[in-house]
């Protein structure tokens, strides 16, 4: 209640006003329904014999004057009381209402926070199983790209022994073409040199085939040139022997 109280002080000034004035209300009220009854006075009234009607009606006049002016005072006040307990109450159930609906709104707003701190206690759930499933995601493929880490080393290597073994080959092969190379032209050198020698020879062959000719020719010539003679000598002797 005080805690209603605290959160609405219109409503607790209102009902604490309203049970002001229904104090005051029973305290200073008088049932209109009755007649008024004389007071009843204990003191001893000294009986006159000279009793003046006229004084006596005019007090009498102005006794129910007051009391009429009381009782309109007293219908006023009660009306005006009454008046002001209808907005009281019609105040106080405006407040019922309106607390009604804050109530309302205050457990809506708790079945929202409630609902809010379900919805975010599942999407950290979510959030807590997602963030696992990825830590679980990123050990496989740190798993995984160490082993194609080690895959890789491994066809490094073996690409490495490959390359040196391509390169022995290809050294080997350089060795052996070089080496061939190098017959190859000593085998040219070689070849040239008994071609070269053979045309010498050749050269050589035909050229003491030419003068053995031109001797040969130079011989006939002679032999030739001496049976000429002989003959000559021959004829010139047989015709000085005839002559």
């Amino acid at each position: 209640m005080f805690s209603i109280l605290r959160r609405n002080p219109l409503a607790g000034l209102l009902a604490v006003l309203m049970h002001v004035l229904i104090v005051a209300f029973l305290v200073v009220g008088v049932d209109w329904r009755k007649a008024p009854e004389p007071v009843v006075s204990n003191v001893q009234v000294v009986q006159a014999r000279v009793v003046d009607e006229g004084k006596l009606a005019a007090q009498v006049d102005k006794l129910k004057a007051e009391q009429e002016q009381k009782q309109t005072a007293a219908q006023a006040a009660r009306q005006q009381a009454e008046q002001e307990l209808a907005k009281l109450q019609q105040r106080r159930e405006e407040e019922k209402n309106r607390l009604a609906e804050l109530e309302k709104q205050r457990k809506a707003k708790e079945a929202d926070e409630a609902r809010q701190r379900e919805l975010a206690r599942k999407q950290a759930e979510q959030d807590k199983q997602r963030l696992a499933e990825l830590k679980k995601q990123e050990e496989a493929l740190r798993q995984k790209q160490e082993t194609e880490k080690k895959r890789l080393a491994e066809l490094e290597k073996q690409r490495q022994v490959e390359e040196n073994r391509r390169k022995a080959e290809d050294a080997a092969k350089r060795k052996a073409e070089a080496a061939a190379k190098q017959q190859a032209e000593a085998e040219a050198k070689k070849k040239a040199a008994e071609e070269s020698k053979r045309k010498a020879a050749a050269e050589a062959k035909r050229k003491a085939d030419a003068e053995r000719a031109a001797r040969e020719q130079a011989l006939a010539d002679q032999l030739a040139g001496e049976q000429a003679a002989t003959e000559s000598a021959q004829v010139v002797a047989t015709i000085r022997d005839k002559i």
